[in-house]
């Protein structure tokens, strides 16, 4: 599979640096919403040898990636300025409402994961968080829509590398043959600033600061 490199680093004037970090905006899931992942999980377990699973203490809702190369005043002005807003951010509901392998556009899908129902409250809260972006005009950060960037969903498994398009239908009919109620909608408390550590497996990720809807 070909690596595309992230818009942060094709910005002019960006090059990677070894003491910045890897930071996105992240909602994390509700106890029923984990309690019915882990029952998807178990759901899987003939197909855990053609998976990596995400932890389920890490399984989240990428609100918005905010860049692979952060530095640490970059970040640390992003902490308060998001800080500065707390209480007045728009208040989301959550609800699952499917589980798939992979988007319809995708030809070649790797990652299991459970589609978040449209809502306004979730799309006005993306909104707010591109104006601070792009208010903050910070040159380590993205502040630009990225494509496909309101498809908010929560990620449960990735496909092994060595997994080819056979092991990928045969993964797919496991996942259709899942039939789990949706958990109930929730609407959170918190967004968080969450790093992210790119590993040989599977990504880290290590919430930094938590910030009140």
């Amino acid at each position: 599979m070909n690596k595309k490199k992230l818009p942060d680093l094709k910005f002019k004037g960006i090059k990677f640096q070894p003491d910045t970090e890897r930071l996105f905006l992240a909602i994390y899931p509700a106890r029923e919403q984990i309690e019915y992942f882990r029952d998807v999980i178990r759901g899987l377990a003939k197909e855990k040898r053609n998976l990596n699973f995400v932890p389920i203490d890490q399984i989240h809702l990428t609100l918005r990636f905010l860049g692979a190369n952060v530095t640490e005043p970059s970040r640390d002005l992003l902490i308060e300025t998001f800080k500065k807003y707390e209480g007045q951010y728009s208040k989301p509901t959550i609800k699952i409402n499917s589980l798939q392998l992979g988007f319809d556009y995708q030809n070649d899908p790797r990652v299991i994961f459970s589609m978040v129902l449209e809502d306004s409250g979730l799309t006005e809260l993306a909104k707010e968080i591109h104006g601070i972006l792009k208010m903050l005009r910070l040159r380590d950060t993205i502040r630009w829509k990225e494509k496909k960037s309101l498809d908010f969903h929560f990620s449960i498994a990735r496909l092994k590398g060595y997994a080819g398009k056979n092991i990928g239908k045969q993964v797919n009919n496991s996942v259709n043959k899942i039939h789990l109620p949706f958990p109930a909608s929730y609407t959170p408390e918190t967004f968080e600033i969450v790093k992210s550590k790119i590993t040989g497996g599977a990504p880290l990720y290590k919430k930094l600061f938590s910030v009140k809807l």
